[in-house]
């Protein structure tokens, strides 16, 4: 569900990304936290038995009604998805732009270039874990 609560959540999230868009150092952070999510891929599979290729594939869990698909997808494409829902909240809600930049003193102009990189750039992240 789509709420300010949430947004603010992503919001703090793409501080971290505008600092390194600002600092030219983007595909740098981006490739750290690929290192990160695989170095910790890698440990769950060591824990568990479980192969590489398996990891994003959905698992049946039982619950209250039954047993049920839970879909494990990869982090930057859940990341991506929320960086189109925090944009397309931010164009609908014009007025909280204003607050966005008193809050924390970035121009819009920063936030929209760097959402427009991530953008370009996350899907190169998660495509080859699909294939």
């Amino acid at each position: 569900q789509v709420c300010r609560e949430n947004m603010c959540c992503v919001t703090t999230t793409l501080v971290f990304f505008v600092i390194a868009w600002h600092n030219s150092s983007l595909s740098l952070l981006l490739q750290q936290i690929k290192e990160f999510e695989l170095s910790l891929a890698e440990e769950w599979c060591a824990q568990s038995g479980e192969a590489m290729t398996d990891i994003y594939k959905p698992r049946s869990r039982a619950s209250g009604s039954g047993a049920h698909e839970v879909e494990r997808t990869d982090p930057f494409r859940n990341f991506f998805e929320l960086v189109c829902i925090w944009l397309a909240y931010y164009a609908a809600q014009r007025h909280y732009q204003d607050t966005l930049f008193y809050c924390t003193h970035i121009p819009m102009s920063a936030w929209r270039s760097t959402v427009r990189s991530l953008l370009e750039l996350l899907p190169q992240y998660y495509l080859t874990n699909t294939e």
